[in-house]
C-alpha cells in the first residue's frame, strides 16, 4: 500500500501553543492534530480552513498542511 493524500475542511477549534493546534473536520467530527510554524499569527480559532492529510501504508494520519479556507 503506498501513501495516501487527502484533502479535508475543517474549523480549527484550538491552539496548544503558537504552532500547533486541533482542526475539527467538517461533516465527521473527526479532531486532527496540526504542526505549522506560526500558525496562532496566522490562524484564528473557530476559522475555516482546508488541510492535507498523509496516510501511512501503517494508517497512521499526519497533517500535511493547512491554509485559510475562502468562505
Amino acid at each position: 500500500m503506498s501513501v495516501v493524500e487527502t484533502e479535508r475542511n475543517g474549523l480549527l477549534t484550538e491552539f496548544y501553543d503558537e504552532d500547533t493546534g486541533l482542526i475539527r473536520e467538517d461533516g465527521t467530527g473527526q479532531n486532527f492534530e496540526f504542526a505549522k510554524p506560526g500558525a496562532q499569527r496566522d490562524f484564528i480559532v473557530g476559522e475555516g480552513v482546508i488541510f492535507i492529510t498523509i496516510t501511512t501504508p501503517k494508517g497512521k494520519i499526519i497533517t500535511k498542511d493547512v491554509v485559510k479556507r475562502n468562505n
